[in-house]
């Protein structure tokens, strides 16, 4: 028997004046300080043409979280980790770095 797995998950963008009480609700008051510059140096090394910018906070149905950056720009990006190259959104770019945070 298979069982498929049809559950959509969707993500809603986190208004600019809601950004810290939510990250405080999901990591603690510490994000902006420890865990928010981690977030920009790996962006960094993953992607080098990355330089900085503005980025777009999303909370997902599954109760997860991610960051992408607000540019629209394609990125060539590689992960020594898992023999990934390639090119990405900057929104899939932002996802899959949120995925390579866990796994660090």
């Amino acid at each position: 028997m298979t069982h498929e797995n049809t559950h959509e998950i969707t993500r809603t963008l986190i208004a600019t004046p809601d950004r810290v009480a939510a990250t405080a609700k999901l990591f603690g008051y510490d994000f902006p300080q420890l865990l928010e510059p981690f977030v920009y140096t790996v962006a960094r090394d993953l992607a080098p043409a990355y330089n900085g910018g503005y980025w777009h906070f999303y909370r997902l149905s599954n109760n997860g979280f991610y960051m992408a950056p607000d540019i629209a720009q394609v990125f060539h990006a590689s992960c020594a980790m898992n023999f990934f190259e390639g090119e990405l959104s900057a929104d899939v770019w932002g996802l899959s770095r949120a995925l390579l945070h866990i796994h660090i």
